[in-house]
C-alpha cells in the first residue's frame, strides 16, 4: 500500500514537471512572457494536487507556534538563504532572486505567490502524507531530498534541500499552513523584498545590507542550533520511525518515472545550453 502511494505521488510529480516545462516552452514558442507559461502550469498543477491532498487534515494546526519558536525558524530560513547566496555567487550571479519583477508580472506572481503554495501542497502535502507512516524523521528528510532533486540545479538543489528540511519540520510539527506561510515569507520577503529594499535605500551598497542582514540572522540561527543541539539530536532519535521507507521509495515505479523524467530534462537542458 505504501509503495503504491509513493508511486502515485511520483507519477503526479513527474506529470507536473512535464506540464511545467511544456507550458514554459509553449510560451517561448508563442513569443509570450515566460511567466505566463509558469502561471498556466500552476493552475493545472493546483487542480492536479488538490485532489490528492487531504487539505483539512494537513491544514489543521497541530500545536501553536510560539513567538520565540517562530523567530528561531525565521532565523534558520535566513541562514538557509545564505546557502543560495553563496552558491549563486560561486557561479557568477550576484543575487539569486532579485529582478523577478523585471521578467514580467506573471513570473513575479508565480515565484513569490503560486510556487510556494503549490510546492508545499506537492511536497509537504501529497508526498509527506505518503512518508509520515514511516516516522517524522524519514518524512522530513525524504521529502526534502526529492524537493532538492526536483529543482535540477547545482545552485538551487542544495538550497532547496535545506529549505525542505526546515519546512518539513514545520509541516510535521505545526501544520502545512505554517509551512506555506514560511515558504511565502522566504520567497517574497527574504529573496525579493530585502534585496529590492536595500537597493532602493543604499544603491550601490545594497549588497552590503543584504549580506549583513542574512549574516546577522545566520549567526543567530547558529547560536540557536548549537544551544539546542542535544534537543535536536533527541528529537531525531525519538522520531526514527519504522524501517522500510527508503525501500518503498526506491521500489515505487512512479518514483522511477520521476527520477528518469528529471534526469532526462536535466540532460536536455545541458545539451541545449551547449548548442546555444
Amino acid at each position: 500500500m505504501a509503495r503504491q502511494e509513493f508511486s502515485w505521488a511520483g507519477w503526479r510529480l513527474a506529470a507536473y514537471y512535464v506540464l511545467l516545462n511544456g507550458c514554459v516552452q509553449g510560451a517561448l514558442w508563442l513569443a509570450l512572457p515566460v511567466g505566463w507559461g509558469y502561471l498556466t502550469a500552476s493552475v493545472f498543477g493546483l487542480s492536479l494536487t488538490l485532489g490528492s491532498v487531504r487539505l483539512r487534515a494537513h491544514l489543521t494546526i497541530k500545536r501553536p507556534m510560539g513567538f520565540l519558536r517562530l523567530w528561531g525558524i525565521v532565523a534558520v530560513l535566513f541562514s538557509v538563504q545564505l546557502v543560495s547566496f553563496v552558491m549563486a555567487n560561486l557561479v557568477g550571479y550576484a543575487k539569486l532572486m532579485l529582478g523577478v519583477a523585471d521578467r514580467g508580472p506573471g513570473m513575479y506572481v508565480y515565484v513569490c505567490l503560486l510556487a510556494p503554495i503549490l510546492e508545499e501542497l506537492l511536497f509537504r502535502g501529497m508526498l509527506m502524507r505518503c512518508a509520515e507512516p514511516f516516522g517524522k524523521r524519514f518524512a522530513i528528510f525524504s521529502t526534502a531530498a526529492v524537493f532538492g532533486i526536483y529543482h535540477c540545479s547545482l545552485t538551487q538543489s542544495p538550497f532547496a534541500f535545506a529549505l525542505g528540511c526546515v519546512l518539513g519540520y514545520v509541516a510535521v510539527e505545526y501544520s502545512l499552513i505554517w509551512a506555506i506561510i514560511l515558504h511565502l515569507f522566504n520567497n517574497l520577503v527574504i529573496s525579493d523584498w530585502l534585496p529590492r529594499l536595500s537597493e532602493w535605500l543604499l544603491g550601490e551598497l545594497a549588497d552590503l545590507m543584504v549580506w549583513g542582514t542574512v549574516a546577522v540572522f545566520s549567526v543567530a540561527a547558529l547560536v540557536i542550533l548549537v544551544c539546542r543541539q542535544n534537543a535536536i539530536a533527541g528529537y531525531l532519535r525519538r522520531n526514527k520511525g519504522s524501517a522500510g521507507g527508503w525501500k518503498c521509495v526506491v521500489c515505487a515505479p512512479g518514483m522511477w518515472v520521476l527520477a528518469l523524467t528529471l534526469i532526462g530534462f536535466t540532460l536536455w537542458n545541458i545539451l541545449i545550453s551547449r548548442l546555444c
